[in-house]
């Protein structure tokens, strides 16, 4: 993972895979659904197909344009009617990074901004 970010310390940080990391509040049962997770890749920055390793329900249902200060950002949401999923997909230059939402935000829901805002690529 080229990428370094803040949480709060009431969060559990566990590496996954060398680019997936899951962030949890282990006060809350871990599942999935209490679960933001941290993909981080490399992409030729004219490419706008990449393979994001989660789980997407259905098709794209709705893109939005985030502001950040140091990435060109958009919020996905993906469903099949029964099952959602939101991305928040940041590129910069070469680099990529999807963080998944939990369907179940409410235990991460307040670092989620704080958590975006600090993700700094390493050089």
């Amino acid at each position: 993972m080229n990428i370094s970010f803040i949480y709060p310390g009431n969060i559990t940080y566990k590496q996954i895979t060398p680019q997936i990391v899951a962030l949890y509040d282990p006060a809350v049962k871990n599942t999935d659904d209490n679960t933001l997770y941290i993909y981080s890749t490399t992409v030729p920055e004219d490419s706008i197909s990449f393979k994001i390793p989660f789980t997407v329900p259905g098709n794209l249902k709705q893109t939005k344009i985030i502001k950040t200060q140091t990435f060109t950002a958009n919020q996905e949401i993906y469903s099949d009617g029964e099952n959602e999923v939101t991305l928040l997909v940041l590129r910069q230059k070469d680099q990529t990074i999807v963080i998944r939402i939990p369907p179940n935000p409410k235990n991460v829901n307040d670092t989620i901004t704080d958590i975006m805002n600090s993700i700094k690529p390493l050089e």
